[in-house]
């Protein structure tokens, strides 16, 4: 077993990505599985600010 969320759900032995991370009961938990990127807060907020920034970068490349 490892932290899912330190390798963003690549295992580090056979490098596969799991799609779903389970929630742990021994660590008070409900034993679910569920998508592994529905435990991540934020996201959009997160790629509407990348994509913004990317945009930003474009115009200064066109006025250099």
């Amino acid at each position: 077993m490892w932290d899912t969320f330190s390798t963003g759900a690549r295992c580090p032995d056979c490098g596969r990505v799991w799609e779903e991370t389970q929630c742990i009961g021994h660590a008070g938990g409900c034993d679910k599985m569920s998508p592994h990127l529905d435990w991540y807060k934020g996201l959009d907020d997160i790629i509407q600010r990348l994509k913004e920034e990317i945009k930003e970068r474009w115009r200064v490349k066109e006025y250099a």
